[in-house]
């Protein structure tokens, strides 16, 4: 059994947001597998309308000093409420937020995503980045009325600052 495990490199780094000129939040990390680097990300929380949302880039591919950005390939998500109140991650096309620094690989669109072979193990990547980064995992939580929102640093397990809250892929195909 593979041991998986998603880290962010800093604390989130408090940015304008270009589309309101509020403040957003950027976060950026790795997915280490078996204690090797498997993909790194590029998310930004942000809170417009009461909503809280997480816009994220996965680069998925090597990682080693010499490896080839050619072979890595960039999945975007929107992670955040939907219709039915719940929370759900939706693909997009790939590289919404990124550049087009060579180093992010091929940007992978939404349509070419949700029937790329890796996408069970995009999924995978995703579910561990929202449920194992605290900045990530207590942007999405609810906060109980009257109680100020804690964006990073929690003690609790993200299983446990979520309770309540179905999260669910919403373009998941099975």
């Amino acid at each position: 059994m593979t041991s998986l495990r998603s880290i962010a490199w800093d604390e989130p780094e408090a940015q304008q947001c270009p589309d309101c000129g509020g403040q957003r939040y950027k976060v950026s990390g790795e997915v280490d597998e078996d204690e090797q680097p498997v993909a790194v990300y590029i998310a930004y929380l942000y809170h417009h309308d009461g909503m809280h949302e997480v816009f994220l880039d996965l680069v998925v591919g090597p990682w080693e000093e010499d490896a080839d950005p050619s072979e890595r390939l960039t999945f975007s998500t929107r992670t955040g409420p939907v219709d039915d109140g719940s929370i759900a991650t939706t693909l997009l096309d790939g590289g919404y937020m990124t550049s087009d620094d060579p180093m992010w690989g091929t940007k992978v669109s939404r349509e070419d995503g949700l029937v790329h072979p890796l996408i069970p193990t995009v999924w995978r990547y995703l579910d561990s980045i929202v449920e194992e980064v605290p900045a990530i995992a207590g942007h999405l939580a609810p906060t109980p009325p009257g109680r100020p929102r804690r964006w990073w640093g929690s003690t609790t397990p993200s299983s446990a600052a979520r309770p309540g809250r179905s999260w669910r892929r919403r373009d998941r195909r099975c």
